[in-house]
Order: structure tokens, then sequence, then C-alpha cells
């Protein structure tokens, strides 16, 4: 995936709204920069939006904010958009958990036959999708974190 870096100033903010749910919040918004607007621009998270603010974001393709993966705020360092890393790994370390767990109360039972050993391999695959899954958020989300952090001006503090 390719992501292009560009860094902006918000001139001009409008109609900032709040939505998604509990697990998925998002926050949709207009902006004005250099005369230009642009519309119903969303990135995930419940983000903080200011009038000046000075931001650096990646996009997926360059010049179209309908394809931005997360932004990284100049004034603040926080960075916007992005699974956190943490998160994922110890949702990673979860799953991880729950296979040992499978294991380790289903192996007893596999050789006395009342367990049938493909009830066995259906858990372990659908937790082992499970880990999957998060290590795959994990790497890519520390790759946007790592661009962000790269294409950033150093802050004075």
């Amino acid at each position: 995936m390719r992501l292009h870096a560009t860094n902006i100033t918000f001139d001009e903010v409008s109609q900032v709204v709040y939505a998604g749910d509990r697990k998925r919040p998002y926050t949709a918004f207009n902006f004005v920069s250099h005369g230009k607007p642009e519309y119903a621009v969303s990135i995930d998270g419940k983000v903080s939006i200011r009038r000046g603010m000075t931001v650096t974001a990646l996009l997926r393709e360059p010049g179209n904010w309908q394809t931005l993966v997360g932004w990284m705020d100049h004034g603040t360092g926080q960075i916007c958009g992005v699974p956190s890393p943490v998160v994922a790994f110890w949702e990673a370390m979860a799953f991880l958990s729950a296979i040992a767990l499978v294991v380790a109360m289903s192996s007893p039972l596999i050789g006395s036959g009342e367990w049938p050993r493909s009830a066995d391999y259906w858990m372990l695959a659908i937790y082992g999708f499970g880990v999957v899954i998060n290590l795959c958020v994990l790497r890519r989300s520390m790759q946007i974190v790592h661009r962000l952090r790269q294409f950033a001006p150093a802050r004075e503090d």
C-alpha cells in the first residue's frame, strides 16, 4: 500500500460530526486550506479538529481526502485515525492465550474418543485467524505511525 504524505493547515473547519458506534467511532468534517475546499472528509476516532491546525496527513491517493488514513497534529504530536499498535498486540496475545487454552483443555479428551479431533482443528483455525488479523493490524498500524513520524517536521518544545 503506497501512502502519500502531505502537510496542510486547516484555514477553516466546518460541520464537524462525531458518528459511528462505541467500537468504531469516526469524525466527519469539511475544511478549507489555501482557498481549496474539501468536503465529507472522515477520520477514524473522535478527533479534535481546530481552525489553524497543521497536520501531516497520509492519503492513499495524492490529493484525494476521501482516502485519508491518519494524521499527526504538529501542535500536539498526537497521531489520529490509526488503530493503536499496543491494542492490536494485546488482542493478538488474547487470541494466542485462547489457542493455548483450547489445546490444554482438549488434549486429554482427544485420545479418549470423547472429543472429535476435527473440532480442535476448527477451533485452532478460528483462533489462529484472529491472531493473524490482529498481527496484520499491528503491522499496518506500526507502518503508518512510522511514516507519520518520518514525514512530520520536528517539534520545537
